[in-house]
This record gives structure tokens, sequence and C-alpha cells, in this order.
């Protein structure tokens, strides 16, 4: 017979560096293994109520490179800024959902908690002035889970504020 209900699980670990290739234009990740959505299917089968279906699928990693422009404030370290400033953007993009995007005026509130950067209103209501690349925003496929890190979240061009 039919299900009683239907649920949809997909697995998606933590984004793990050695298994993205950078060498590559656009950087690919590996796909997992079935391995892992076997064993959760199957644990599944001691804690799911009776009637009930799961249906486990791997998440499919896109990776996305950034590229920032950044404006610094007078008096401080560009280099530690700018770093922080790949970091926050990392954080954000890796703590996404399955299936979640983001749009870029997302990703420069992201880095309004970064102390050291210059961000004017100007740039929340045009965020192409800080983010480069891509160009638009990102809306994935439910399956696709995006994930990046600072091998490709770049900067290009240091702004810096005289005092």
């Amino acid at each position: 017979g039919r299900p009683a209900r239907l649920v949809s699980l997909i697995v998606a670990d933590s984004f793990t560096d050695s298994l993205a290739d950078y060498s590559v234009v656009p950087p690919v990740y590996q796909t997992q293994s079935d391995a892992l959505a076997n064993t959760v299917f199957n644990a599944l089968e001691d804690y799911r109520p009776a009637g009930t279906f799961v249906s486990v699928q791997l998440g499919q990693v896109q990776l996305e490179p950034i590229t920032l422009s950044l404006s610094f404030a007078a008096g401080v370290d560009a280099e530690t800024v700018a770093n922080s400033a790949r970091a926050v953007i990392v954080t954000y993009i890796n703590n996404l959902d399955p299936g979640v995007g983001y749009t870029r005026t997302q990703l420069v509130q992201a880095l309004l908690s970064v102390s050291g950067l210059i961000i004017t209103e100007e740039d929340l209501l045009n965020p192409g002035n800080i983010i480069k690349f891509p160009e638009g925003n990102r809306t994935p496929t439910p399956l696709q889970v995006l994930r990046t890190s600072l091998a490709i979240v770049r900067t290009s061009g240091i702004n810096t504020s005289s005092p």
C-alpha cells in the first residue's frame, strides 16, 4: 500500500576541504558515497514511525567562488580585515541548508560584522559594489548544497581610507 507519510531527508555532511578540486574551473566537489545514505536509511528502520517512508538522498555540493572588493577604514591591517571578511563569507555560505541560496545583499549584511570594513548604505542598496562575483543571487536546486572555502573566496582591489 501507500505510505501514510513521505519524508525527504537530504544528507549534507559538513564541508570537507580535502574533497574539493580547485584546479579546475569551476571548482568541483567529489561526490559522496551512497554508503552514507544507505547507512542513514538502515538506521531509520529503528526510529521512524510505521507507515512513514523516508527518502534518503545525498546533497550535491556546489562550490561557490566569491570575489570581494573591500574598502578599509584608515589605520587597520587590511590583510587581517580582508581575511576576517573572507572567513565570514565562508561561514555564512557553509551554514546554508540544502536547497537554500543567498542574495548578494545577504552577503554584504554578513560583512557588517567585520570591524575595519567600510560598508555604506549605497553598498547595501547595490551589493555588486562589494560582491563582484557571482554577478547575481544564487538559487540552488532542492538537492544542491552550496559550500565554499577560503581557497575560492578572494578579494580584488584593496581600497583604504585616508585619515
